[in-house]
């Protein structure tokens, strides 16, 4: 699986593994320290795939994986049998509480994408440690941009983080455009009234026009269902 300039053979390899199964596991978990970026993240993609235990190791290579350049530099070599932004966070939203110590370190990540989707996890989690550090990172990308499906993760990881995010979404409003306001108002009635039943929660369609998926994305957003967002910085 490591980066060995031969067509193919990274997604052969991936492709035996699976079917090896659980006795693979050992061999791939040692992986996870290869200095090889390929060869780390491709054994990451098996484990997860695979519904291996959530081991540190492995925690810390899928948070590796929200990197943007991991995801081009790996994707590059095996397009077609690898997608890991995705796949490591809908991972990860799963494991959030023993990845916790990695996605807090990807707070401070300089790549924006690794940035926000390690503030979106730790929301969605309900991890309330280093809470304003990740409403601001979330707050920003309630503004239009051009970054697709970013403005819905952040509305439903701040919703996730309850009413400890109502000072940051008050102070949001200061760098909010049309888009983001109409969120934010979103998010106040939200935290303040919740809807008790399908009625009520219908009533929040159409309050932005974030999505036709669903009725309220605050609510509603599952990262199984919806786009990863990824940047282009």
């Amino acid at each position: 699986m490591a980066n060995d300039d031969i067509r193919h053979n990274a997604g052969v390899a991936v492709w035996r593994l699976r079917r090896i199964g659980a006795a693979a596991w050992p061999e791939l978990e040692a992986a996870l320290h290869s200095a090889d970026g390929q060869q780390r993240q491709l054994a990451a993609w098996t484990l997860r795939a695979a519904k291996a235990p959530a081991t540190p190791m492995l925690c810390a290579v899928s948070v590796d994986a929200l990197h943007r350049d991991f995801d081009h530099e790996v994707n590059s070599v095996v397009r077609d049998e690898v997608s890991k932004t995705p796949h490591a966070a809908r991972w990860l939203a799963k494991h959030s509480t023993r990845a916790r110590p990695f996605l807090v370190r990807g707070l401070s990540s300089a790549q924006g994408q690794q940035r926000f989707l390690c503030a979106y996890l730790l929301a969605q989690g309900g991890h309330h440690d280093y809470v304003r550090e990740v409403c601001c990172e979330l707050a920003l990308h309630l503004n239009d941009n051009r970054v697709e499906g970013d403005a819905m993760m952040a509305a439903h990881g701040l919703f996730r983080l309850g009413a400890a995010a109502l000072p940051s979404i008050r102070e949001a409003r200061r760098i909010a455009d049309a888009q983001a306001h109409a969120v934010l108002d979103l998010l106040e009635w939200n935290l303040r009234e919740p809807p008790r039943n399908a009625a009520e929660l219908r009533l929040r369609l159409g309050k932005t026009r974030l999505t036709t998926l669903y009725h309220d994305p605050s609510i509603e957003f599952d990262i199984e269902r919806s786009q990863v967002p990824t940047f282009r910085d």
